[in-house]
């Protein structure tokens, strides 16, 4: 930064003709950089190896900074409101966030990362590292390579850290660690078994070393003609996921995407806690087998349509990818034969039990519910004390039915009329349309039934206590 003693040169406002906002990008140089980012109401000033220069705010989206090669160091101001995101390139590097919700990667060397205020995301990279959340609600990834060292200090941090697999010197160390934090500690990924011709299979091993490789896809349908790169876009919403992201298209798996919904709904923080970026295009997903944790990496290619649309789960809100990316994983993870044919059919409780959520309670007829004062009353008081629940419909679907045979549904609400009495449910389709009918003008995939149609159609209810 200048000193009162030697201003450093600087240069004035600049104009910009950008229509909207847009990211400052900054470069660093192959040398040692110093680089210091602060902010005005009205100003970006970036500081660089000495040299000054101010940007109008209302240009700058974000900060974007490539340090490359050379011992850096980065910092960004407490007064920087912006998302900062950092790429320290090769070199030993020191790198520190501002107070919104940063992305700062060490990548090669022997990094200090410091995420500061902020929901940040933080990956150490190659080298032996050192990386400490700061307050917020931070993720920090130090995966492969070297033993590291973590530190989650203020919030709620989740941690994806090596476990040392066959090696235990690489086991990284964490530190500082809440009650309420997150820890995955990764001995190896799962390696992929995926379906060839008859009954061979082919097994690929997945490495944990983050280096952006490309990664084998499971076997995909034929009508399938090219694949989508999601990992242009966000994970997650801003808003985190929620079941509106729910879109399940091609695959018969309304059994997983149903759930999915559900637990998206009531507690986004079991997806946002075992669902990651790894911070080099691909992706970490932590399952439970039988008590047992596996661990997928899954890269961001998707199967999509001639016209780029996604053929299995499409994307969410604000384009986010969690959706296919745990199916894609899933895909892998179920039956271990690496196609999407082979998620196809299944359980109410499959989402549930690979996310090591408790086990699902089930009834299969409406007597089941008379203790409660009927079904839409035992749906309702299992609601309010916060259970998840779905909706299972018969095979064979009586005449008049609106709903999809043989098919599972989030249950979302009980309405009840002026007297208080339950007189309808609310379902949603995981295919986030009505299907034949609309019966509300609005094609969303949310469903009202009476408690005569919701008796008459039901197969079975499910809930789980999350």
């Amino acid at each position: 930064m200048p000193s009162a003693r030697t201003p450093a040169p600087s240069e004035p406002l600049e104009p910009r003709r950008l229509l909207a906002a847009s990211p400052l990008l900054i470069e660093g140089t192959e040398g040692a950089d110093v680089i210091r980012v602060r902010q005005t109401g009205s100003a970006v000033w970036v500081a660089r190896n000495g040299s000054l220069r101010v940007h109008a705010a209302r240009d700058v989206s974000s900060i974007v900074v490539e340090a490359r090669g050379g011992d850096d160091l980065f910092i960004a101001d407490p007064s920087v409101k912006l998302p900062v995101t950092v790429y320290g390139g090769d070199g030993d590097d020191h790198l520190r966030g501002g107070p919104n919700r940063d992305r700062l990667h060490g990548e090669a060397g022997a990094d200090r990362v410091y995420g500061g205020a902020g929901n940040d995301q933080l990956y150490g990279g190659e080298g032996t590292d050192t990386v400490s959340g700061g307050d917020g609600d931070d993720v920090l990834v130090t995966l492969g390579g070297d033993a590291d060292r973590l530190a989650g200090n203020g919030g709620r941090d989740n941690f994806w850290a090596d476990a040392g697999g066959t090696d235990p010197a690489t086991a990284d160390a964490l530190a500082d660690l809440a009650a309420g934090d997150v820890r995955h500690a990764v001995p190896s990924f799962m390696s992929y078994r995926i379906r060839q011709s008859g009954s061979t299979y082919r097994t690929v091993p997945v490495p944990t070393e983050l280096a952006g490789q490309e990664l084998d896809d499971p076997v995909a349908a034929a009508s399938v003609t090219r694949w989508a790169d999601v990992s242009d876009g966000p994970l997650f919403a801003s808003g985190g996921p929620s079941e509106h992201d729910i879109d399940q298209n091609l695959a018969e798996d309304c059994y997983f995407m149903a759930g999915l919904s559900s637990i998206a709904k009531l507690a986004p923080e079991v997806i946002t806690d075992n669902v990651v970026e790894l911070g080099d295009g691909t992706y970490g997903v932590h399952f439970r087998r039988e008590d047992q944790d596996v661990f997928l990496r899954v890269d961001g290619d998707m199967p999509a349509s001639g016209s780029g649309a996604l053929a299995y789960a499409g994307l969410g809100e604000e384009r986010s990818a969690w959706v296919p990316v745990i199916e894609k994983a899933f895909a892998f993870f179920r039956e271990s034969q690496g196609t999407y044919v082979s998620i196809n059919w299944g359980k109410m409780s499959e989402a549930y039990d690979a996310l090591g959520l408790p086990s699902l309670g089930r009834i299969f007829s409406t007597t089941g519910f008379d203790r409660d004062g009927g079904l839409l009353e035992g749906i309702a008081m299992r609601l309010a004390r916060g259970d998840s629940m779905l909706y299972s419909t018969l095979d064979v679907q009586p005449q008049g039915s609106r709903l999809r045979p043989d098919h599972i549904l989030m249950i979302d609400r009980v309405i009840r009329n002026d007297a208080g009495q339950a007189v309808s449910v609310v379902l949603r389709d995981p295919h986030k349309n009505d299907g034949a009918v609309v019966a509300d003008g609005v094609n969303d995939g949310y469903i009202t039934i009476t408690a005569a149609e919701a008796a008459a159609w039901m197969e079975a209810v499910s809930w789980c206590r999350l």
